[in-house]
């Protein structure tokens, strides 16, 4: 099926390619599938409008009634947003079939670099690209994304520069490397360390895998300027690649229940979090207490001596968020958890006085 005919893009977009304006397209899997409504939509105009304060024009890519979209108004935003997970999912081989019933989906990586190259946009923003989801054995959700970008790739001399330092710490996926692929494994660069995955961060260890020719030429420029890893940290390197799998599969399953824990906490008080894949971090939105991020951050210290991060350290979109990190104990965790409920309930009171 040629699906050219069955695109549409929008007045502004459509006008800022004509005139060689930069246009940046973006997915809306996170819309319906990453986020709870209204956060989601919420999320997604804010995403939209620092794009458009940077000077260039969002295209939020998405198929409504069959037909592919360049660029989604803030009503059909809306609209995603409320149907969340009663839409589609729409990978690669979705399309066809939701445009024959000219159905709803929710765009992939995979599926928004399709129609944003019909459309003739160069330029696409995502927060990850997909991997092998849990239970793929019988739902065959297992990520096109990187098959995707390959093809894309393919007649280019673009390299692909991966930065794997959370690739073992990942829940309910499979983290796949680009250099898995043949079509990517000599235009991939991987970047990796032993902080993460083997809980060695004081031993600054790091590696990096890539093509013969171009490791030759960052060696030039590694060996004048920074000096070798300590020989004694090399072998506990080697030590942790050589027997230390088992203890990664230990460490993820603590963080796995660590992070479940911690989520459920937060929302049973009041704060709606996202549910992360990977890592050891959760980004609780705290909007509904009134406070800025950094007037958070500050007053929950300053009252409960907890230390958490303001999400405003990590760009305008984090405004309103906090990230709390879960590579601590049990323990520890339970007692910020009871000591964020206090501040909150102390917080709730003194506002409803002022009221």
């Amino acid at each position: 099926m040629a699906l050219n005919k069955y695109l549409d893009i929008a007045p502004e977009v459509q006008k800022a390619l004509d005139e060689g304006r930069p246009v940046v397209a973006l997915e809306s899997t996170i819309i319906s599938h990453g986020m709870p409504y209204p956060q989601n939509v919420e999320t997604a105009l804010k995403v939209e409008q620092i794009i458009r304060d940077s000077g260039a024009v969002p295209a939020t890519i998405a198929i409504l009634g069959g037909r592919l979209k360049a660029g989604l108004t803030a009503e059909e935003i809306e609209y995603l947003g409320k149907k969340g997970q009663d839409v589609t999912k729409a990978s690669r081989r979705d399309l066809a079939v939701l445009v024959s019933r000219k159905a709803d989906g929710a765009t992939t990586v995979t599926t928004t670099m399709m129609i944003a190259h019909m459309a003739g946009i160069q330029v696409f923003a995502t927060g990850g690209i997909g991997g092998v989801h849990r239970g793929a054995e019988t739902t065959m959700d297992i990520s096109a994304d990187l098959e995707e970008l390959a093809g894309v790739l393919k007649d280019t001399n673009a390299m692909v520069l991966s930065d794997e330092i959370y690739a073992e710490l990942t829940y309910g996926q499979k983290h796949v490397s680009p250099a898995n692929l043949p079509e990517l494994y000599d235009r991939t660069i991987v970047v990796n360390g032993f902080s993460k995955s083997h809980a060695m961060t004081g031993w600054r260890m790091g590696y990096v895998c890539g093509p013969a020719p171009i490791l030759q030429q960052m060696l030039k420029l590694h060996q004048f300027g920074i000096m070798s890893a300590p020989t004694t940290s090399q072998y506990a390197a080697i030590e942790a690649m050589r027997n230390g799998d088992v203890d990664i599969e230990k460490m993820r399953d603590e963080y796995d229940g660590r992070r479940r824990y911690l989520v459920e906490g937060l929302r049973r008080i009041g704060l709606p979090c996202f549910e992360p894949k990977g890592a050891f971090y959760v980004f609780p939105d705290i909007r509904g207490t009134g406070l800025t991020s950094d007037e958070f951050c500050e007053r929950f210290l300053m009252e409960e001596k907890v230390a958490v991060i303001s999400g405003a350290a990590f760009g305008p979109g984090g405004e309103g968020f906090i990230r709390c990190c879960y590579a601590t104990s049990m323990k520890d965790i339970a007692e910020a958890l009871t000591r964020m409920d206090n501040f909150l309930t102390n917080l709730r009171k003194k506002q409803a006085r002022e009221g």
